[in-house]
């Protein structure tokens, strides 16, 4: 399957263990290196239409879930990476500033650096206009190390009294990223092959099918309930069955939402059969399905089988135009041929052997009211004289 995956890496590290381990896991990831700072959050939103899922890391995860329609998984920073982070800091110096995006986490990060007691300042910021205001605003020749989940951090390093620790994620964090990325991918896939079958049978359908939802909105009303009504379904989709109460046809098939299996229904000079079917969740009635069909489409239909079936023995096959001859005789025979099968009388066709009797008699059937009715050719010379 094809995975249209995208990471936005906020440092060097991270874009190498990412490949890594979807390469393990056979899936295909593009890379952007970039968060907040670095046009990560723009890049994202300009090409989310190329992609299926967004995989990045802390802020920059929170900033492009702001803006993205389309799903977007974060690759965790775990309490223990963030403590690691913090204590391996504190080797080089117990004054630390550390970067985040100013989003609800800072909040919790403010309680973890009252439990532990730690001489920590958080730079909040939303661009990085603020980021760099607070970092030039603190006490300058300070020995301080600064931490930060991207490379971000590394330019904010002024002199060697700065040093810059970046707080990573473990090898499962990025697992259990790009595992929840696939999911979501496979899901998404399945969820539209599902929704391609639904959408062929209800183009496809020889019926008229309209369904509503709980609210009595129109959610489906397919091209041949289009075709049937003569409406567009732009004109139909997403209003309430309410709105149609003036129409007669609408109001009829909608019937108050009395739940129906093959009724007979007469429409204005149409005769239909109609079904009305509740959609049930949970043993809850969460909308109504409409299915009807022109009577006259069904007798055309049954016509059809009835003619495929016994096309051999039951079919008239030839009609007036297939009777060869250009005498002044055939054409006044043919002209009283057409004017007798416009009757519902018994005709006689009598004549010698071989002048055409059956070509007349099935012309005639095709030319009357009973042209799609069966043709029936009885060989009498096989019945007996008395039977006669």
């Amino acid at each position: 399957m094809d995975y249209k995956i995208l990471l936005i890496s906020t440092y060097r590290e991270l874009t190498e263990k990412v490949k890594k381990i979807a390469e393990d896991l056979g899936v295909d990831i593009d890379v952007f290196e970039g968060g907040i700072l670095k046009n990560g959050v723009h890049y994202a939103k300009s090409v989310e239409a190329n992609y299926d899922v967004i995989i990045s890391q802390g802020g920059t995860a929170a900033a492009i879930k702001d803006i993205a329609s389309i799903p977007v998984i974060e690759i965790e920073i775990s309490v223990a990476d963030l403590i690691s982070a913090i204590y391996k800091a504190r080797e080089y110096h117990s004054k630390m500033y550390m970067v985040v995006y100013n989003n609800k986490s800072v909040e919790s990060l403010k309680k973890l650096k009252s439990y532990l007691n730690l001489d920590l300042t958080i730079f909040a910021y939303t661009n990085r206009e603020e980021l760099e205001s607070q970092f030039n605003n603190r006490p300058q020749n300070e020995s301080i190390t600064l931490l930060g989940m991207g490379s971000c951090i590394e330019d904010l390093k002024s002199d060697n009294n700065t040093q810059a620790i970046i707080i990573k994620s473990t090898d499962e964090s990025i697992k259990e990223a790009i595992t929840i990325a696939k999911n979501i991918v496979d899901l998404n896939k399945r969820e539209k092959e599902k929704t391609e079958r639904l959408k062929a049978i209800l183009d496809y359908s020889d019926e008229g099918i309209i369904a509503l939802d709980t609210n009595n909105i129109i959610t489906t009303f397919n091209p041949y309930a289009e075709k049937i009504l003569k409406v567009d379904s732009k004109s139909i989709l997403n209003r309430g069955i309410s709105d149609f109460s003036d129409n007669t046809t609408m109001s009829a098939l909608y019937g108050e939402g009395k739940i129906a299996y093959n009724m007979l229904l007469k429409i204005e000079d149409t005769q239909y059969i109609i079904n009305r079917v509740a959609i049930i969740v949970d043993n809850e009635q969460v909308g109504l399905v409409i299915t009807f069909k022109a009577v006259s489409q069904l007798q055309s239909l049954e016509r059809k089988v009835r003619h495929k079936l016994y096309s051999s023995a039951f079919y008239a096959k030839y009609r007036f135009e297939n009777i060869k001859g250009s005498s002044h005789a055939i054409h006044q025979c043919i002209k009283k041929a057409k004017k007798f099968a416009e009757t519902d009388s018994t005709i006689l066709i009598y004549g010698e052997t071989g002048t055409g009797k059956e070509l007349f008699a099935q012309s005639v059937h095709n030319y009357s009211n009973r042209r799609n009715e069966s043709f029936v050719a009885i060989n009498c010379a096989a019945l007996p004289g008395t039977l006669l």
